[in-house]
């Protein structure tokens, strides 16, 4: 069977030189590299899972340059994904699967290059692992982990002091190397900005320079945990507006200004004229939660949908993203004493 990935050795040259949407000049199809290190138990860093994220190619673009004049501490393993969906700037083809969706026994093309991927990275006795993404909506820099240990939170407080636990879906990359090693997803602003690909650079450079992950003097008090309760999802139409009343539900204009913010009890999220349903909160496990989150008013034949106390994340304008993802999730604040 051809294999469906590459394997190198070095970093093509002058990536630089290249947009986003040439990114398959450089890299043909998913590739695996190996870059020697001093310590060889290596770091693992994924990206352009999803082809609308640019922050993990603007990343390599930097470390790059890095390396013309540094030795790596650590060895590294880089995965770059989705390049055929990321040339064209979409998150997947229509037809692909969603390349972060397919760590765990999935049986198609894409699911048995991750397994081997996983598998070799295992074999490699990997020390960490990096998942680079941008998001979509206005939100902080953020840390995604999927256990509650001390090496996976102090790795996460490296990046940043938002940190999000979820433990679904088991599918992601960040949940399939989580049984191997701490492992995090960066979750670097909007795709275009700057600040993200430096800030996901200095912290691959910093964790390549760590000996161990054992926690630091740095309290757990300093850090804001949330957990993911549940996904917000749009379905059965595609006409969606934001402030306007124009399409068959309607959200407010300042949506994404929510993000990460503690929403008060009977925040308007929707409004719509159908007697369909329409908004949907479903939690990890894909039961239906809405009536946990959402309180639903009909009135002079409108359908007003309120937040009950929350805290929102990744809520987006985007409608490409609502239509093939979702709109946001909610969340909560979380203690660990």
């Amino acid at each position: 069977m051809k294999k469906e990935f590459d394997i190198l050795h070095q970093l093509p040259k002058n990536l630089n030189l290249l947009s986003y949407n040439e990114i398959q000049k450089a890299f043909p199809k998913p590739t695996l590299i190996h870059l020697e290190g001093k310590r060889k138990e290596p770091l693992f860093v994924s990206t352009c899972l999803h082809g609308n994220e640019d922050v993990g190619f603007e990343t390599l673009k930097k470390l790059q340059i890095y390396l013309k004049s540094h030795l790596l501490p650590r060895s590294l393993s880089l995965f770059i994904g989705n390049v055929e969906a990321a040339s064209l700037g979409l998150r997947r083809k229509d037809q692909q699967k969603d390349y972060n969706r397919i760590w765990c026994n999935d049986p198609s093309p894409e699911g048995l290059m991750a397994t081997e991927i996983t598998e070799i990275m295992k074999n490699k006795n990997v020390f960490a692992s990096i998942d680079l993404h941008n998001n979509t909506g206005k939100n902080p820099l953020y840390a995604c982990i999927n256990k509650l240990d001390r090496p996976f939170l102090h790795l996460a407080s490296l990046f940043s002091n938002n940190i999000v636990f979820f433990d679904n879906p088991n599918t992601c990359q960040s949940m399939a190397f989580a049984s191997l090693c701490p492992s995090v997803t960066l979750e670097c602003g909007q795709t275009g900005n700057a600040y993200g690909p430096e800030k996901a650079f200095e912290f691959i450079v910093d964790v390549l320079h760590l000996e161990n992950l054992e926690p630091s003097e740095k309290s757990i008090h300093d850090l804001n945990i949330f957990q993911t309760l549940g996904r917000i999802s749009v379905e059965g139409t595609q006409s969606i507006s934001f402030g306007d009343n124009l399409g068959e539900i309607d959200f407010p204009h300042e949506l994404e200004l929510w993000n990460f913010k503690h929403v008060k009890a009977n925040t308007l999220l929707a409004k719509t004229k159908s007697d369909k349903d329409l908004l949907f909160v479903r939690d990890e496990c894909h039961i239906d939660i809405t009536s946990k989150y959402l309180r639903v008013e009909k009135r002079d034949g409108t359908q007003y949908f309120f937040l009950f106390f929350c805290v929102p994340a990744m809520l987006t304008s985007n409608l490409d993203i609502i239509h093939k993802d979702c709109l946001g999730y909610i969340m909560k604040t979380l203690s660990l004493n």
